[in-house]
């Protein structure tokens, strides 16, 4: 999400092209926007958490999930990954049974469903 909103270019095919079909329902997990929140506090990314929120909010496409139980027991049974960030995005799509987009390995090593 954070590539799509400031620099699209740097997205892989497969994941522009989720982002770019009309069509497409994006779930961004609340960790996920969390974490944004987190990039733009130690200067990371340029933009703010209102501008992030009010594009999501503003979105047919875009979805906010919540962290909820079910999400946490995916993420309590996620080993290797000791980033609540990672485990609790990762485990919201698992729960979710959705595929997950993003360019991290690790992710892409443990969930056959990622999107890069």
């Amino acid at each position: 999400m954070v590539y799509f909103l400031l620099d699209p270019k740097k997205l892989g095919r497969r994941a522009r092209e989720v982002f770019e079909s009309p069509n497409s329902q994006v779930h961004i997990p609340t960790m996920a926007l969390l974490e944004v929140k987190y990039l733009i506090e130690i200067g990371r990314l340029e933009t703010s958490i209102e501008e992030v929120l009010a594009f999501v909010e503003s979105s047919q496409n875009f979805h906010i999930q919540p962290f909820d139980s079910v999400a946490l027991r995916h993420s309590l049974a996620i080993e290797g990954q000791r980033d609540p960030f990672d485990r609790i995005i990762l485990s919201t799509a698992m729960s979710l049974k959705l595929p997950l987009i993003t360019r991290d390995r690790w992710m892409r090593s443990v969930y056959n469903k990622c999107v890069w």
